[in-house]
């Protein structure tokens, strides 16, 4: 297989889930870490570490070279950790289609400079500015991956970039909503990283339902 439209960087937990999402209505390129890591997925036909029992399609190429990317003309997802995101975009930059659209799935900021990671992305592959949309919702890979119902915001500025977005990767189980606040969708993604850790850790000190809703409250309160 090869030539396929639409691409997905990273190999983990959420990037295969989108792989999969992609793969149902035809040929994805999945960009792994190292050859390694995409041998291993190709021969096994499973992400066995990150989705158990999870079977990888034939529709899904698994390769590990940036270059596999110029002819995902269409949409390249970029699910990596937000403090690999720079080097990721700076290695792919060659490879990238003039009119390809970028997604960022990464929910963080980037540590030292802080910066949003659409505006790392535009940093490091400027011929695609204006095409570069972020994605973010309450989105656990594994439920996903099994067909269970889920949402997520795209925000771009320009909604034919975010509806092309939805066009692509939305379904009946997967539904899309667009915004134009690209900022406020990426730092709720963020930011709610906070919220929970320190949700988690009140449920742990015992404070109970009504410790545990004020905090959610006040912590949405101050997100927003």
């Amino acid at each position: 297989m090869s030539g396929a439209a639409r691409a997905v960087v990273g190999a983990g937990t959420w990037g295969t889930t989108l792989a999969l999402l992609l793969a149902r209505t035809g040929p994805v390129t999945l960009v792994a870490r190292d050859q390694g890591q995409a041998s291993l997925l190709a021969d096994s036909r499973e992400n066995a570490r990150y989705l158990p029992g999870v079977r990888l399609p034939v529709e899904i190429e698994i390769v590990a070279e940036p270059d596999a990317l110029r002819d995902a003309e269409e949409l390249v997802i970029l699910a990596v950790p937000s403090a690999a995101m720079r080097e990721v975009c700076a290695a792919a930059a060659p490879a990238i289609a003039p009119e390809t659209v970028l997604l960022s799935v990464a929910k963080g900021i980037e540590r030292g400079s802080l910066r949003r990671m659409s505006q790392v992305v535009t940093e490091e592959i400027p011929a695609a500015a204006g095409r570069v949309a972020a994605m973010s919702g309450p989105n656990l890979a594994l439920e996903i991956a099994r067909g269970l119902p889920a949402s997520s915001v795209v925000g771009a500025e320009d909604e034919a970039v975010s509806d092309r977005v939805i066009a692509i990767l939305g379904s009946r189980s997967f539904r899309l909503y667009r915004n134009r606040d690209v900022i406020g969708v990426e730092l709720c993604g963020a930011l709610k990283n906070i919220i929970a850790i320190a949700a988690g850790a009140a449920d742990r000190l015992g404070f109970g339902d009504n410790g545990k809703a004020g905090l959610m409250t006040r912590g949405l309160a101050e997100m927003t």
